[in-house]
């Protein structure tokens, strides 16, 4: 980066311009060392148009870079603008100095990342943005109060609701109410993970409210402000780590999730949710908005309606729920730009206490989706004990089921098969898929 000293002469009074020639005469670079890369900026052309390009060129070179060697000495997470000449160039040893800034973009957070969430929204759909009181904000949680861990987790999700104005229900296992409640929560006791679901979908149907369920083990809600399409992993790696980010509340999360599900208009779309994985740069990869692919359980808003949570599944439930809306509403919404951070089956409790080393329950989940969804749940191809879920083309809606109130039932009514997969991307729920390399 610099040189200060060369044998007993100090440099620190020497202009940078100098410093950096120097530097280049004394190292040698190889694939180890090298000397720190700079693009030299007349101060009259320094606008806030240039650093912002010098910005996103930076973080996007990494990914970009042709060799491994390159890949790995481009990483950077922001850039310093430094005056190259005059006194204004000296090294100030141990001293902050406004002629060195330092450039990132640490994503935006609070009450203005939900500002700008909603902000990107067409006139249109902000026209459809549920107000605050439209929703049953519930979490759906069992048996985390027994671990340090757990309890973090659960005061996290708590606060991130609390700090959007929202006092969530909490739907909790039967053995724990009370520990919960000492917590200060908002508790409904309701049994284990797949009728407490249910439980949380009756509630806010009676009400006649939007459900938003959540996972306990939350940590973050991200929007990637970039809704392009990248084609190679590189391309989408770089989009990925150099656009806007957001950080934005489960209530933002939500409000912007029903909006474009209610502007596709009355009754046609009826449950949203979140990219299925947390690797942005897969994310990257595909359409922003998705309308026939899984919806991931772990947070989801539903509008009221009769489809509900099948009791002989123990996991993978999201699945068949994801199904039975496809089927009697022909398409779900799922935004591919909003990522959750969750820790899938390395918490304590909730799914990974049902989960067994052999396999076992997954295998039975699997043979029940198969059974209810043959031509949608396939075998994930490389992956064991693990499915995808591809909803074939043409498929129509179930309006005959809708219509009487009953939940949809393809074993007792099943469609006929209407052509191939047209999933044009299909994940799992979890555990997380690897990285995009």
């Amino acid at each position: 980066l610099d040189m200060l000293v060369v044998g007993d002469t100090s440099l620190t009074k020497v202009d940078l311009r100098e410093r950096r020639a120097r530097l280049a005469e004394f190292v040698s670079e190889g694939p180890r060392l090298k000397v720190a890369p700079g693009t030299e900026v007349a101060p009259s052309e320094l606008t806030e148009s240039v650093i912002r390009e010098q910005l996103e060129a930076a973080l996007s070179a990494s990914f970009l870079a042709a060799t491994r060697e390159e890949k790995a000495f481009l990483r950077a997470d922001g850039i310093v603008i430094k005056v190259l000449d005059g006194p204004q160039s000296m090294y100030m040893a141990g001293h902050r100095s406004r002629f060195w800034q330092a450039v990132m973009r640490p994503p935006v957070t609070g009450a203005e990342a939900d500002r700008m969430l909603l902000e990107t929204l067409s006139d249109e759909e902000k026209k459809h943005i549920p107000e605050i009181s439209e929703f049953h904000f519930t979490v759906v949680s069992g048996f985390r109060t027994r671990s340090v861990e757990g309890i973090n987790d659960i005061l996290r999700i708590q606060r991130l609701y609390n700090d959007a104005g929202v006092v969530p229900t909490w739907y909790v296992d039967n053995e724990c109410p009370d520990e919960y409640r000492k917590l200060g929560l908002k508790v409904v006791k309701a049994g284990k993970l797949i009728p407490a679901r249910n439980h949380a979908l009756r509630d806010a149907g009676a009400e006649n409210k939007i459900c938003v369920q959540t996972s306990d083990d939350i940590g973050s809600w991200t929007f990637h402000n970039d809704l392009t399409r990248y084609h190679s992993d590189e391309e989408a790696n770089a989009a990925a780590k150099r656009c806007e980010k957001l950080e934005v509340s489960p209530v933002a999360a939500a409000r912007y999730i029903v909006a474009q599900m209610r502007v596709r208009g009355p009754g046609k779309c009826r449950l949203g949710g979140v990219y299925p994985l947390g690797n942005a740069g897969r994310a990257m990869r595909a359409n922003a908005i998705m309308r026939k692919n899984f919806i991931l359980g772990d947070f989801f808003a539903a509008e009221v309606s009769p489809c509900r949570f099948d009791e002989r599944l123990s996991l993978k439930e999201d699945y068949d729920y994801t199904c039975s809306h496809l089927q009697a509403y022909g398409e779900v919404f799922r935004t591919n730009r909003l990522i959750i951070t969750a820790k899938h089956e390395t918490n304590a409790g909730g799914a990974c206490a049902i989960r067994d080393a052999a396999g076992e329950r997954e295998r039975y989940n699997i043979a029940v989706l198969k059974e209810k969804w043959p031509d949608a749940i396939k075998d994930h191809h490389t992956r064991s004990n693990q499915v995808i879920l591809r909803w074939p083309a043409g498929k129509r809606k179930a309006t005959e089921e809708v219509a009487d109130g009953s939940a949809s039932s393809p074993k007792s009514k099943q469609a006929k098969k209407a052509g191939a997969a047209s999933a044009t991307e299909a994940s799992t729920a979890s555990p997380m898929q690897p990285a995009v390399p």
